[in-house]
């Protein structure tokens, strides 16, 4: 296992630190700790920063991880910090990888817009987004929120990569959310009304299927774990998820990037940015 953590040292990025040390992670895992700042600019997730700020950044880091059993590498680099992060993610090529977010900062529009965005539309591995608490605290992840749906081609596979290293103390809620129709005029409405209702219906069954199907799986995987499923149907597919995240006080929300045959859902760039944008817990992108 090769973890990536884009560290400037601030709350969101230790919050990486103490969200990878609270997973289940082999001990021949890798970790790689990286800190980027712009000889021309400085920014590095919204703020400025010196080699010197990114030095003492990863030197942090690797105290806070000083009692874990896994190999540690760290490196100072220079240069743009998307670009640069996306360069070490591809050389490196990890598993998944690590980055503080900062949505309650004054900077955060250019942070979210420029940062995150290019790393998440452009990143092959998965993507966390690590947020800390209100009070600025490390937030344990407990309650894991699973967004899912019939367009990924192999949910098992997927729903797999992404809990391997959950917490077996978590709760699970598996979402699936049902997008309305588009409506296909005839000349005969009453028969158009039938034909919706019945493939509205049809695709509620098929959601609710696959959601138990993954609650099934989930309960295979954490036998003592709450596990719950729920199909919704919303026209605003991101306040959904959103509200859902709030009302449930979920710590994470697991989404899978992909594009819909003829309608976006969790496309980057639409839901799955605006989602890591707004949310108030952290964000996980399972590639």
């Amino acid at each position: 296992m090769k973890i990536l953590i884009a560290t400037d040292g601030s709350a969101n990025a230790i919050a990486c630190i103490e969200t990878l040390k609270a997973r289940s992670y082999p001990d021949d895992t890798t970790v790689r700790l990286i800190s980027v700042y712009d000889p021309n600019e400085y920014y590095l997730m919204g703020h400025k920063v010196s080699r010197e700020q990114a030095q003492t950044s990863i030197n942090t880091g690797l105290e806070k991880l000083a009692g874990c059993t896994y190999i540690k590498e760290s490196e100072v680099i220079e240069g743009h910090p998307a670009e640069r992060i996306l360069e070490a993610a591809e050389h490196w090529q990890p598993d998944i990888l690590f980055i503080g977010a900062h949505s309650q900062a004054r900077w955060s529009d250019h942070f979210l817009g420029s940062i995150t965005q290019t790393i998440l539309e452009n990143c092959l591995c998965s993507v966390a987004i690590i947020r800390t608490d209100a009070t600025g605290n490390y937030r344990q992840e407990q309650k894991y929120l699973i967004c899912v749906d019939d367009t990924i081609s192999d949910t098992d596979s997927w729903v797999f990569k992404a809990s391997r290293n959950w917490s077996n103390q978590g709760d699970f809620l598996v979402l699936n959310i049902i997008e309305p129709f588009i409506e296909h005029g005839s000349e005969n409405p009453k028969r158009d009304a039938q034909i919706f209702l019945e493939e509205l219906a049809k695709k509620r069954t098929e959601m609710i299927n696959s959601v138990d199907h993954q609650i099934a799986y989930l309960k295979q995987r954490f036998p003592v774990n709450t596990i719950e499923g729920k199909v919704v149907g919303a026209m605003d597919i991101v306040e959904t998820i959103l509200q859902t995240a709030q009302i449930w006080q979920a710590n994470l929300i697991i989404m899978y990037p992909h594009k819909r045959k003829g309608l976006d859902k969790f496309l980057i760039g639409s839901v799955s940015q605006e989602v890591t944008k707004r949310a108030r817990c952290s964000v996980e992108i399972v590639r």
